[in-house]
């Protein structure tokens, strides 16, 4: 009989302390700041650069560190841009490893993700960062940010169609009702499904000018309730059931008021997992009067 309960893989991100993680994210983001001066001043990115300085600290990121605390720091930095840039590169390589993609592949999904916004430098900063709601033509604006980065990208000597295709297609969904081309299931590349997974991911775990974060358990609930229309549903599947299992062990507020830890993952429900209380146990996927409210810190 197949156990529908899953402990702790054995891909979990192994401790490593979050002070050495912020310094390996600064260190980045300096990188970061040198290489879209770059792109803002001769319209084209130095790959090579990308390639030399951005993907072995990611590797690093994901090899040395819980999944837990790679989450808590990939929210609310100071410069949302910049930190939102290398957090969509280092969640769209962690997705390349869960579906086995090639080192080549991984990559290149690392450069995808970093410049998935490099469009938006061609976008005024006051707009951007606008705390109000948007004009259309303001949002209209916005949405060319991802034909921007195409252009950017594939005018860049050795960048990757793949590459390009991320930045043009992360806002595309695959009941159609995406942007810029509407693209509807499989004729939206691999590349632009997994960086948009991210992108939103992102987006709504960190403080933005026009919207406060959200808790990360609150976000990957959101992602699965709409998993079968705004997204792939294999791959966002795969994307909440990895971070659910990689999470086993952690603390968790309910919203009965009381604290306990994730034992076991759903496999067939991964956001209603087997939670431990002192020495009593609730399984979350027969008990639907209680939720987790989110991760407790």
């Amino acid at each position: 009989m197949t156990n529908k309960f899953k402990y702790a893989p054995s891909d979990r991100l192994d401790a490593v302390s979050s002070s050495d993680y912020v310094t390996m994210l600064q260190e980045a983001s300096q990188h970061l700041v040198e290489i879209f001066e770059y792109a803002k001043i001769h319209g084209r990115i130095p790959i090579m650069e990308v390639q030399e300085k951005m993907i072995p600290s990611m590797k690093e990121l994901l090899n040395d560190f819980k999944l837990s605390t790679l989450l808590l720091n990939l929210q609310n930095k100071d410069d949302y841009t910049l930190f939102h840039c290398i957090s969509v590169g280092v969640l769209s390589t962690l997705m390349g490893k869960w579906l086995h993609l090639s080192d080549q592949e991984m990559d290149m999904l690392a450069v995808a993700g970093t410049l998935h916004d490099v469009g938006k430098l061609k976008i005024p900063d006051e707009i951007l960062s606008k705390p109000g709601k948007l004009t259309h033509d303001e949002f209209e604006l916005v949405k060319q940010h991802t034909v921007f980065g195409y252009e950017m990208i594939d005018g860049s000597p050795g960048a990757s169609s793949n590459e390009a295709l991320a930045a043009l297609e992360h806002h595309e969904k695959v009941d159609g009702r995406g942007y810029p081309r509407r693209l509807v299931g499989n004729e939206i590349s691999v590349f632009g499904k997994i960086v948009g997974i991210a992108d939103v991911f992102q987006a709504m775990v960190s403080k933005r000018p026009y919207h406060n974060s959200l808790p990360i358990y609150q976000v990957l609930d959101q992602m699965h309730d709409g998993a079968f229309g705004k997204f792939d549903a294999h791959f966002v599947t795969l994307f909440i059931t990895k971070i659910m299992e990689n999470l086993v062990g952690e603390t968790v507020k309910l919203t009965n008021g009381e604290v306990g830890v994730i034992i076991m993952i759903n496999t067939l429900d991964p956001m209603r997992p087997l939670i431990k209380i002192d020495k009593e146990f609730i399984d979350l996927s027969k008990n639907y009067s209680i939720n987790i409210v989110d991760f407790q810190e």
